[in-house]
């Protein structure tokens, strides 16, 4: 994986070997991955396999333990605005007086200084934001009367606002119907094809075998990374899951 990171033009995003260590124990050991640009890369594996983790560290919102992650050519020791990082749903408190259009306008005010109001060229882009994840007829609707689809959508259209170079998801399918998975998936098509980073946590095998550029399966090290067709193999699929997994690629694809 060295190359990868001397070589910027390869991968605009990558860590060598990574860990990290709360207190005795280890979320993630020696993870080495490239994550290209232009690509949609999905993050594989079981509960505490350091999914999350991984994200995280990418983000710069957490300091590895070892190891070091590199954007281009900057190391990342702190958040950088062009990686945009979307939280699990259930991590935020929905109940908070907010309205959708204020939650996407928040990612304007990391540019601007706090003491200025939003102008109409800030609102106006907040709600294109909105209308590309379709949710801009409720620009005025408060975020906890949304449904878990309508609240994923709304994130999505926070970051898609931010326009960073790379975009980390953290399970943006949880919870979510079809048609919203749909949408979210031609989005994040869209985005690889302009030339961004997209990576996404998931729990959905065959789903990311249908979308994915690049699976990378995790289990706090990685056991595999690579195309879809040559990472999900059965053994693959043993070694990151204990057993929970064993259908290949192409039986994946059957089975949906």
């Amino acid at each position: 994986m060295r190359d990868l990171i001397e070589n910027p033009d390869a991968s605009r995003l990558a860590c060598e070997g990574l860990s990290v260590h709360f207190g005795q124990r280890s979320a993630l050991d020696n993870v080495s991955a490239g994550l290209h640009s232009g690509q949609i890369t999905s993050l594989l594996g079981p509960n505490g396999a350091g999914k999350s983790t991984l994200l995280k560290v990418l983000a710069g919102l957490l300091a590895p333990s070892h190891g070091r992650v590199v954007f281009g050519e900057q190391a990342i020791l702190k958040p950088n605005p062009a990686i945009v990082y979307v939280p699990q749903r259930t991590s935020v408190d929905w109940t908070f007086p907010v309205s959708v259009l204020d939650v996407v306008l928040m990612a304007a005010r990391r540019r601007r200084s706090r003491l200025l109001p939003f102008g109409v060229p800030d609102r106006r882009a907040a709600l294109d934001a909105l209308a590309e994840v379709r949710m801009d007829h409720l620009a005025g609707v408060q975020i906890g009367q949304l449904s878990g689809g309508q609240q994923q959508r709304v994130f999505l259209a926070r970051a898609l606002l931010q326009d960073g170079a790379a975009l980390l998801l953290d399970e943006p399918f949880a919870g979510v119907d079809t048609p919203t998975k749909e949408l979210l998936i031609s989005i994040f098509r869209g985005l690889a094809e302009r030339g961004k980073t997209v990576i996404c946590a998931t729990h959905d095998l065959a789903q990311a075998a249908d979308f994915s550029d690049q699976i990378l399966l995790l289990n706090r090290t990685v056991v595999a990374h690579g195309a879809p067709i040559e990472t999900m193999t059965a053994a693959n699929l043993r070694a990151t899951f204990g057993g929970q997994a064993i259908l290949p690629v192409e039986q994946l694809g059957a089975a949906r």
